[in-house]
């Protein structure tokens, strides 16, 4: 008997679900190596890389980022927040294709939604704009 409702999906289904997952706007859950915190965060997913092997995804906080540069999102039209949070503009990380494909194969329930149309446009436009993306970033990911 299945422990969870994906087992009863095959292997290769559930492989293409996480993948079709794993596009611009999406938002997962995920624990960040570069930040020294011991908690997993919510990032939103932006742009692929110019090699399309990598994506380029801004932070989800609860307090707004320094320099002003954030995006604010609702918890009413967000199910899986608590309060009013900030989508950081300001900062990019990266993640392997791959590595994020994997990850939700592994762990669907990481997968937590899209962000609106409406944000994912401030977003874009925030970050376009922002004197902390660097040269080399805004190149490699198109912003």
């Amino acid at each position: 008997m299945p422990n969870q409702l994906t087992e009863f999906f095959s292997e290769e289904y559930r492989r293409k679900h996480a993948a079709e997952l794993v596009v611009a706007d999406s938002i997962i859950i995920i624990k960040i190596p570069e930040f020294n915190i011991n908690h997993e965060k919510y990032i939103a997913l932006l742009t692929s890389s110019i090699q399309g092997d990598e994506f380029s995804a801004v932070c989800i906080n609860t307090n707004p980022s320094p320099r002003n540069n954030h995006v604010i999102i609702d918890p009413n039209e967000y199910h899986f927040l608590d309060h009013l949070s900030h989508i950081d503009c300001g900062f990019i990380v990266a993640f392997s294709k791959e590595y994020l494909k994997d990850l939700l194969f592994r762990e669907p329930h990481r997968y937590k939604g899209s962000i609106s149309e409406a944000a994912y446009i401030d977003i874009m436009l925030k970050v376009s704009q922002s004197v902390t993306i660097t040269d080399e970033q805004r190149e490699k990911f198109n912003l």
